[in-house]
């Protein structure tokens, strides 16, 4: 567009989710994990890490948010309930996060690694594709399924 003069200009607008549910359980889950006395809040859906706000023991953020609850009752639809009070416990350690420095190295390093080793990824793939075109094919029938239900 830039070689036509034109410009093309990206706005989001967020807006609440109407279904109660919905919004008390959230849309998608966030990994949890801790390494070294340190907190790692990653989103692969969206490719972001959170910190956790020092001052609010229950909310993340990120370059892009300053605002993500922690959906703490909703990860027992995701866990078991062991699972469910080990993780309780675990956050309620307030474990620091990595520093964005030391987030940037790491990420940097595991892309790095990846790079590297293309060729694996391709022949794990390659021995694999029947399986990711059986699973392809049995979600879509899943997702046909629910927009009959709704």
């Amino acid at each position: 567009m830039d070689k036509k003069g034109k410009s093309i200009e990206l706005s989001t607008k967020i807006t609440e989710e109407k279904n109660i549910l919905k919004r008390f359980v959230g849309n998608h889950v966030i990994t949890f994990s801790v390494k070294d006395d340190k907190s790692y809040y990653l989103d692969p859906t969206q490719t972001r890490i959170y910190r956790l706000k020092e001052n609010c023991k229950n909310v993340l953020y990120d370059d892009e948010c300053d605002k993500v609850p922690i959906k703490l009752p909703s990860s027992i639809l995701f866990n078991n309930f062991k699972d469910y009070l080990r993780l309780k416990e675990r956050l309620s350690m307030q474990y620091p996060s990595v520093t964005r420095e030391d987030e940037k190295q790491m990420t940097e390093q595991t892309l790095s690694i990846c790079n590297g080793n293309i060729d694996v990824f391709e022949q794990f793939y390659n021995e694999n594709s029947e399986l990711y075109t059986d699973i392809s094919s049995k979600v879509l029938k899943i997702k046909k399924r629910r927009i009959i239900i709704k």
